[in-house]
């Protein structure tokens, strides 16, 4: 009866269904897709500041190029998530619909027949505690559960809680998930990595480190405080740049002079100290900032797992009060997500995902593939020492079941003593060999 009288809103949806979406099944297709239309306009809406802000941002820093580059990955990533999230409502809502209502008859047609215990056990089951009064809000195809699935696909996630059903549906995500799992791993790990640098640059600001002095200590193989032609080739070459011998020689040169060692033509074997490597440095930007990157390799992989634990842990405590969890639950949670195992037996609601999750587990899956790209360095050392130790607890073992060896000096008195009796006995032979002839030859 309320029903009977509608007018239209600016944005083509019933204005009596914009203000209430209860009892959606009973609403006609042209009422769902006015609904869509309405949810995805809205959404984007919102997302418009948001990318407004960035686009200042990108203004702001126009002077710092990788700076602008992360912006505009993140740009990308987004525009490209959300315009996922605005396809596959299109694509699957109306399925999602007649499966529920699919599911309502069916629940109907046998509640008679159930007592109310067993009936509500169902009901929980297949259509959840309101099966009967299914709302917009509650479906999974919306914009936000859109923007949830399109973000499982891009980091290949893949929780699985919810997934198409139409022949449409399954299509676009092919065609969809491809790029977008490029997008999302360049994005997520250049933002992992800003993020990092940018708590490594606050931690030795904090202890007012020199990080010119840490790379010199490095470059210093032999540690005598001074670097010669090879260590400074070797660090050039190991810093990749592209600088030919002939700029070795001359970087050499410029630093043995500029270090008050006099003049130095390119190629004389010198030594450089500390404050020649810094002044030639000076000469050379990009290979100075190169240099600096490279010091903080010395504590990287620390800073990588301090800031994967705090994640998991914020992250932790984040779901435990948005979601309810316990603190297992959400640690798990955290783990399974970051690791992109996804296993999908826990998982968010997507409102408080879509508000807060999408740009946090981003910069996590980053991190995560910072601490795994460490671990594959560090597994093969921890291997190799491991079995090391096997060896040689396995090899004292098998030596102390071995009976003891004659020392050398046994082994030569053994030798003597069977020579001395070969030739005692050969004597004897001899001896009783010239008696024989002896007496042979007398009458």
């Amino acid at each position: 009866e309320a029903t009977t009288r509608v007018t239209m809103s600016p944005l083509g949806m019933p204005r009596a269904f914009a203000a209430s979406d209860a009892l959606l099944l009973t609403r006609t297709r042209a009422e769902i897709t006015a609904h869509i239309t309405h949810d995805v306009l809205h959404s984007l809406g919102y997302l418009l500041i948001v990318y407004l802000m960035i686009a200042a941002l990108v203004f702001a820093q126009r002077g710092r190029p990788e700076l602008r580059a992360l912006h505009g990955w993140l740009c990308a990533f987004a525009a490209y998530l959300y315009a996922g999230a605005a396809v596959f409502p299109y694509l699957e809502q109306y399925a999602e619909i007649d499966e529920r209502r699919a599911t309502t008859q069916l629940l109907r047609s046998v509640r008679a027949n159930l007592t109310d215990d067993a009936f509500a056990q169902i009901a929980d089951a297949l259509g959840g505690p309101d099966w009967e009064s299914t709302t917009f809000s509650s479906l999974n195809w919306t914009f936000n559960g859109a923007a949830f699935f399109s973000f499982t696909l891009m980091t290949t996630i893949g929780y699985g809680s919810f997934t198409p059903k139409t022949a449409a549906g399954r299509i676009f995500t092919m065609v969809y998930a491809p790029a977008g799992i490029a997008i999302a791993a360049i994005t997520y790990i250049r933002l992992a990595e800003r993020a990092l640098s940018a708590i490594e640059s606050l931690a030795f600001m904090a202890m007012r480190v020199d990080r010119l002095k840490i790379a010199f200590d490095n470059f210093d193989a032999d540690g005598s405080g001074l670097l010669d032609r090879e260590e400074v080739a070797s660090m050039i070459e190991s810093l990749g740049g592209n600088v030919q011998l002939a700029e070795f020689e001359e970087l050499i040169a410029s630093a043995i002079s500029l270090s008050g060692g006099g003049s130095a033509e390119p190629g004389e074997a010198e030594l450089i100290t500390y404050k020649g490597f810094d002044a030639a440095l000076a000469q050379r930007p990009a290979l100075k900032k190169k240099v600096l990157t490279r010091s903080l390799e010395v504590y990287r992989w620390s800073f990588a797992f301090g800031l994967f634990a705090l994640l998991l842990a914020s992250g932790s405590a984040l779901n435990m009060l948005s979601e309810g969890w316990s603190a297992l639950d959400s640690l798990y949670f955290m783990v399974v997500t970051f690791t992109t195992i996804g296993l999908g037996d826990v998982t968010p609601s997507t409102s408080q995902f879509a508000s807060w999750g999408f740009w946090f587990y981003l910069v996590g899956l980053g991190v995560t593939a910072l601490v795994v790209s460490a671990m594959v360095d560090i597994v093969p050392v921890l291997g190799q020492a491991c079995a090391n130790v096997c060896c040689s607890i396995f090899g004292r073992a098998a030596s102390a079941e071995k009976p003891p060896t004659p020392s050398a000096s046994a082994s030569r008195r053994v030798s003597n003593a069977r020579r001395g009796t070969m030739a005692s006995r050969s004597a004897r032979a001899s001896r009783a060999a010239r008696d024989a002839s002896g007496s042979a030859g007398t009458p």
